[in-house]
């Protein structure tokens, strides 16, 4: 009896982690394949990022593990931990950039367009399209599928994990400068959020702040 109890505790081990282990293949091979896409312009840009890390990973949580996507951080749960978290790492993002926004590095590398320079009403078509676009897709990648993945196995390791992985394809893309330490400060910040409050809508909702906070402050102090 106790030989059939540990062969099924045994099976069941097996079973979760070659489910973790799938997982996480899949995820890889997503943003390998998003990397490694071929475009010819931004909008082929935006299309592939949509295809290959929002899509796909959607169609396996729902077609193959069959789950819902609230278990990935897809919902509005826990909403006091979201406001107040929420609130603590917007605070911190907004101190952590003053230690690099006044960079010479920094400056010389993170270029806003012209036009969104220029023109109000284009600096918010700008924040609210494209780089919302980017960072819905970066959340629901990175601080939904991957680290709600990675969360059952490895916890709190799962932030730290999850951030590497973006610095890691940052730097295989030649991207890794300057221009992306607010990339790579909302990649553990949002991590966080994404943890404590189960949902990566927060920390998109956060992120979009910052950037608009961000861009907006970096725009008056040009002028």
């Amino acid at each position: 009896m106790l030989t059939a109890k540990r062969k099924a505790k045994t099976k069941q081990a097996i079973h979760a982690n070659l489910e973790h282990i799938v997982t996480f293949s899949i995820a890889i091979i997503c943003l390998v394949l998003s990397l490694a896409f071929p475009i010819a312009d931004q909008f082929q840009n935006l299309s592939k990022d949509i295809f290959f890390l929002v899509v796909i990973p959607v169609l396996y949580i729902k077609l193959v593990l069959k789950r819902n996507m609230a278990d990935y951080g897809w919902n509005l749960e826990n909403k006091k931990a979201g406001l107040i978290w929420g609130v603590i790492v917007l605070a911190t993002m907004v101190l952590v950039s003053w230690t690099y926004i006044r960079s010479d590095n920094f400056l010389s590398a993170y270029i806003l367009p012209s036009y969104v320079i220029s023109h109000f009403w284009l600096f918010v078509i700008y924040e609210l399209i494209f780089v919302n676009f980017f960072l819905f897709v970066n959340e629901f990648f990175f601080r939904g599928f991957l680290l709600f993945s990675l969360w059952p196995k490895f916890k709190w390791w799962a932030v730290f994990i999850q951030a590497v992985i973006l610095w890691a394809s940052l730097a295989v893309t030649k991207s890794f400068t300057w221009a992306a330490i607010p990339t790579l400060t909302i990649s553990i910040a949002s991590g966080i959020l994404a943890a404590k409050s189960r949902s990566f809508i927060y920390s998109w909702a956060v992120a979009l702040l910052f950037m608009i906070i961000f861009d907006a402050y970096l725009i008056y102090s040009l002028k």
